[in-house]
Parts: structure tokens; sequence; C-alpha cells
């Protein structure tokens, strides 16, 4: 017996870097309807849920892989994205990893909280017990209201298992793990209360009380003048709440020195005295200075500027040579010529473009992406940006802000690549 046509969306929510689209891939097959989020750059990629179940024939299941945020509100392009189809979800796939879950346990809490119907991956199963990390998903489970499922995307472990459960729910039958609505958090409820009256959802009542002006403005609320200090306040009891779980969640001693380490990294004294030290050692010196500074000026004055250039101009003139300085010259790619200027002149497209690209812009790109790797798999850009956020919001800019306005020290070029973390534009001109 087939089911009733149904049309269903389920979003997979995560960080960045916790096996989303290898997921995707596997509930959706390898097609995928990619397209930008209006108004941005942003890619969604959305495709129908791949089943062989004659019961789910006419049913439109729709996948959705949404960018990876470490929280859900209007900061930047990609949290706006992931907000609105959450916001619009029929069930919510949160994934996080294992080695990182204090982290990324964040964004699991925020969902919770707004009370729609969630199933929690806990993948990178594998890598965790690399690092001797052993994790109580049990407690887990009775502490926030959900079900984990322990996954390792990249092998397929545990995905037959998410495939089945997602059949067996939208069909009605009984499976060992369900989606659920979380266990909301008593003392952030407090705070949400006040718009549930005035607003369609739950989850809108949230992003209200976070201090999401567009919710706000669509509802019609005016937000208080100090929603910046409650917000701090709301996420200050969800970090509590998440350390204090995750420190009884692993199990094993390694873990101990992990959490201890996390929480260290967020007192307001031992974390701001990192703090300085990574923004000036690693960032201005390491980052605006060695690499935008001494490397590059290497590459481009002794590599491009004194070797690269002259034998271009060289090979030019040999293949191309000036005879009797005749205006038939002009024709020809010699250096004295239209075209050679053009080509292999002081500003020529294979002399001053190519030393540009791969004497300046090129490690510049490379060290940018190296510091944003290492700041982001340690786990310590999201800790950073917590921080430093109180200070920055006040200026109309999130946590991350920090990285772009410390390399600006060093060099501005550096500084601007860096605005690519700050997907809005109120903030990239700030």
């Amino acid at each position: 017996m087939k089911t009733k046509t149904k049309k269903m969306n389920i979003v997979l929510v995560g960080n960045p870097n916790v096996g989303k689209s290898v997921i995707f891939n596997y509930l959706t097959g390898v097609y995928a309807d990619v397209s930008n989020y209006p108004g941005t750059t942003i890619e969604i990629a959305k495709s129908q849920f791949k089943s062989d179940n004659k019961n789910l024939e006419g049913t439109n299941i729709q996948i959705i892989d949404s960018p990876g945020v470490y929280g859900i509100s209007s900061f930047n392009d990609e949290e706006k994205a992931t907000r609105d189809y959450v916001l619009k979800a029929d069930l919510i796939l949160n994934a996080i990893s294992s080695i990182t879950l204090s982290r990324d346990l964040f964004l699991t809490k925020q969902l919770c909280d707004m009370g729609k119907p969630m199933l929690v991956l806990l993948n990178q199963a594998d890598e965790a017990k690399i690092h001797k990390v052993k994790i109580n998903s049990t407690l887990l489970n009775q502490e926030l209201g959900v079900d984990f499922i322990e996954t390792v995307a990249i092998e397929g472990l545990g995905l037959d298992l998410l495939h089945q459960t997602i059949e067996d729910t939208i069909t009605g039958q009984k499976s060992n793990f369900q989606f659920k609505v979380a266990k909301i958090s008593t003392k952030i409820d407090k705070y949400i209360l006040p718009y549930i009256e005035n607003v369609l959802s739950r989850e809108e009542a949230l992003m209200i009380a976070e201090g999401d002006e567009y919710i706000a403005s669509s509802n019609n609320i005016k937000l208080p003048n100090d929603f910046v200090k409650i917000r701090n306040e709301i996420y200050k009891i969800r970090r509590n709440e998440i350390e204090e779980l995750t420190s009884r969640a692993f199990i094993k001693e390694s873990k101990s020195k992990r959490a201890l380490i996390g929480r260290l990294l967020l007192n307001p004294i031992i974390g701001s005295i990192v703090a300085i030290l990574v923004l000036y050692l690693f960032l201005y010196q390491f980052l605006g200075v060695f690499v935008a500074g001494t490397i590059v000026d290497f590459i481009e004055i002794n590599l491009f500027n004194k070797i690269y250039e002259p034998l271009i101009s060289s090979l030019v003139n040999i293949f191309f040579p000036v005879v009797n300085n005749n205006i038939e010259n002009l024709l020809f790619l010699n250096p004295l010529s239209a075209i050679g200027t053009f080509i292999a002149g002081d500003y020529g497209v294979l002399t001053l473009t190519i030393t540009y690209l791969y004497g300046l812009l090129m490690p510049l790109v490379l060290g940018f992406y190296f510091g944003l790797a290492v700041l982001e798999d340690s786990g310590y850009l999201p800790r950073l940006a917590v921080l430093t956020d109180g200070l920055l919001s006040r200026l109309g800019m999130n946590g991350r802000a920090i990285i772009p306005l410390i390399l600006g020290g060093g060099c501005v070029t550096m500084a601007v690549v860096t605005t690519r973390l700050l997907k809005s534009n109120k903030e990239k001109i700030i």
C-alpha cells in the first residue's frame, strides 16, 4: 500500500568540515541542483531523496545541504541562508564531528531550542578512535532528548541506518532511531517566552530573542535596546551547558584535557591572553608581516622583477628584434612595438600581470587559507570569535572580524582578502 503523496524538506545543518557533503551525496546520489542563495554567491545543493522503497513512490522528499555555519543568525550570508532553510524545514539532520564535540554542540543546542524534529549524526567516529576519544552518545541522547547515530561518512558506515531511519519516518514505520523534538533549555526558555505569542513559530521567537533584526522586523517586533547584551547572555548559558555536558560525555582520560583547554580558551582572563598571543604572533607577525611582507617581497623582487621579467623581455627581443628602428617594427612583437609593450613591457600581460598574480597575490591567498585552516581545524576560530564578539558587535560586526582587523596592521591586501570571512556587505564596508 502506497502512502499519500508527501512533500517534505530535510535540511542538513552543521559546522564547516564535518562531512555534510558526503552525507548529502549518499542520501541523494551524485546529481544535485546547485543554485545561489538569492542576493549572494552562497551555493546551496538540493536534490531528491534517493530510495528504492515502493511506498515512497510519488513523494517529494528534498534534501538540502545548507552552508557550514557555527550558529544560526544573520551575521553573514551563510548564516542567513541556513536560518531561512531551517525555519522552513520539516526535519533537521544535524551533522557534528566526534573530535570537535564541544565546538559543534553550540549549533546543536541552538537547533534543540528551536523545537523542530531533528536527528544528530555523530560523524568522524574513526578519527575519534585515532585520537583515543570515546563519546557517551547515550548520555547525549538523554540530556538533549534527540537520537544520535554514529557515522563514518567517507566509509559509508552508519549511513545505511540513517537512510532507513528517514524512510521509516516518512512512511510512519517504527525505527530504532527517530527524529525527535529536543529538550529545551529552561534557562534560555525565559528569553523566548515573551515573543512566542507574537510570532508564527518557536524558532522565530528564538531568533528574535537572540537579536535577529530581520526576523524581528518581519514580525513587526522592535528589539530592545540591550538586545546585544541579551544575546550574549543566551550564548553564555548555551556555552556553559555545552561545557558541562561534554565534560561528562567524554569517557576517556584524554577527553578531560581537551575539555579543559576548551574552557580555558573561553575564560575572560586566560582566553584573552591566549587570544592576544595568537593575534600578534600568528596573525600579525606570521601572516601579516612574514608572509605578506618578507615572503612576498622575496618572490616578487628577487624571482619575478630581477629574473622572470628580464627573461621574458629578452626572449621577445631575440625572436622579434628591432631592425633599424623602422616603423615596420610597430607591427612586430618586439619590446619597443605597441604589441610588444602590451605583451612584455613594464606593465605587460606576460610581465607585470604574471608577477602580480604569482609573486604577490598567490602567496597572500595561500597564506590566508593556511592560516584559516589552522584556526578552523584546531577549533580555535569559534572561540576567538566568541571572545571578541561582544566588543565587535557594538561596532556592527561579529567576532570573526578580528582577523582582517589585525591583519590590516601588517598588510592591507591580506586584510582585504580576509574580509571574505565577513559575508555581510555592511561588515565588509566597516
